[in-house]
């Protein structure tokens, strides 16, 4: 399978409207790509990604949806209309006024063009259900951001069954202010195919438990601090095909890439983690994942990898009441420079920390320097996980590019480029996952992985 594109323009093809096969049915690593052995020349132009980022990722709003359009150019809160495409609202907080506090039907609040909303968007005080959700999303060819400037939250979400698609939240430079804010406790939320940049911490749940949360999807990188904390609970957590990479670069007060509490069987499948929390000088808070007081955590299918050399680096780090679902297999690390500066792991390799004592990583299990290893104490990583270089095109480029190379090419806006090596995540998941939407011929195995279909 032939990695699928990564980079962070997510306007790459076009805009963002709808249709494929949802994320949320997929498998961990499943994607729209070509095996290794394909050549360049056998690839099939059904390959090529046709449509952009909400399409691929919205589950299908029904016809008789009411629609609210959004144009900061173009619109007027006071003469808009729901359900006119000609008479648009000027911001998303017009149109979310105009949403009734009980939903009666499904509302899909769309932005039609590609401006730079200054707002504070609050998602708050409307009772939504299962069959009367409400979507904030993108329109084909549109590529909107929410930035206010730093002067608060850009978005706050307080609401059950909300879905958030192909939107670009982000903050000026060194921000301190989060990106996304779940304020309370919610029910059947999803955040998909965005992209959050450039705030204090990209996605912040400490208020409340999060039940049935969806994060699928997105590129969540360059964030002062954390990408995602999850400290308020989670109960079936789904974090699926994401690219996690570079936050937490400067700020020495960062926490781990994803910082889980008391979290309930969640599932961490087919994402990338790359250079996250690198500025931290505590193995506390150093980690790509953090987990506490958190049961049956399933890590499949991922790539972990940082080229810092800090003493104090950790990939996974499993505290007080943490346990890990003995399925968590099939994943790659790789983190070359780290010296640990413990006893009883190597002087150079991927690193754990389990209860606050370091417990190095063995491929195949195994023991570590005297002491028991990742595997011998979580029982994750015995099959099919490996410590290689992940191959990533350009991953110190501005920005970063992490598609994987392959022999049979990855995908970029002009199309496929082939590569003089190929990846050891293409083909390397879980063989029993199945493929998914991959056309064929696509290797008959899935990759590990972030998997953005789109891009």
């Amino acid at each position: 399978m032939k990695p699928v594109h990564t980079g962070r323009n997510k306007s790459d093809l076009g805009g963002l409207g709808f249709f494929w096969v949802s994320l949320v049915v997929l498998s961990a690593c499943s994607e729209p790509d070509r095996g290794s052995i394909d050549s360049a020349q056998s690839v099939s132009q059904s390959l090529v990604p046709a449509l952009d980022a909400a399409s691929l990722c919205e589950p299908l709003a029904p016809s008789t949806a009411t629609y609210l359009y959004v144009s900061r150019s173009s619109g007027n809160d006071s003469t808009a209309l729901a359900g006119d495409r000609t008479l648009p609202w000027a911001t998303i907080g017009g149109a979310l006024a105009a949403v009734p506090a009980t939903l009666n039907n499904t509302y899909v609040i769309e932005v039609i063009d590609s401006a730079t909303y200054p707002e504070t968007v609050n998602i708050t005080g409307k009772t939504t259900s299962p069959t009367h959700p409400l979507y904030l999303r993108t329109a084909v060819g549109a590529n909107p951001t929410i930035n206010n400037g730093g002067t608060g939250v850009p978005l706050t979400i307080a609401t059950n069954n909300t879905l958030i698609v192909g939107m670009t939240i982000s903050g000026p430079a060194n921000t301190t202010t989060d990106g996304i804010v779940f304020s309370a406790a919610t029910t059947n939320n999803s955040l998909l195919c965005n992209v959050i940049s450039s705030n204090g911490d990209g996605i912040n749940g400490a208020a409340g438990v999060q039940t049935s949360l969806t994060i699928e999807g997105n590129r969540i990188e360059s964030n002062r601090k954390s990408a995602i904390v999850l400290t308020g609970g989670t109960t079936g957590l789904a974090l699926r095909r994401n690219v996690i990479d570079n936050n937490g670069t400067t700020d020495p007060a960062t926490g781990p890439g994803l910082d889980l509490t008391n979290a309930t069987a969640p599932q961490i499948l087919n994402n990338t983690f790359y250079n996250n929390s690198v500025a931290s000088t505590s193995p506390t808070a150093s980690p790509d994942v953090r987990i506490v007081t958190s049961s049956a955590v399933l890590l499949k299918n991922n790539v972990f990898s940082s080229l810092s050399s800090s003493r104090n680096k950790r990939s996974i780090r499993v505290d007080s009441g943490g346990s890990i679902d003995p399925a968590s297999q099939y994943n790659l690390y790789w983190y070359p420079n780290v010296v640990t500066g413990f006893p009883n792991c190597p002087a150079a390799g991927d690193n754990f920390s389990v209860g606050g004592f370091c417990a190095c990583y063995v491929a195949g299990g195994g023991p570590c320097g005297g002491s028991a290893s990742w595997q011998g104490q979580t029982g994750a990583d015995i099959t099919g996980s490996n410590q290689a270089d992940p191959l990533f095109v350009a991953p110190a480029g501005n920005p970063p590019d992490l598609h994987e190379m392959s022999q049979g090419g990855h995908w970029t806006a002009g199309g496929w480029i082939v590569d003089a090596a190929t990846s050891p995540v293409v083909d390397r998941g879980n063989p029993a996952d199945p493929v998914g939407s991959e056309p064929g011929p696509n290797g008959a195995r899935i990759n590990c992985g972030r998997q953005r279909p789109w891009d």
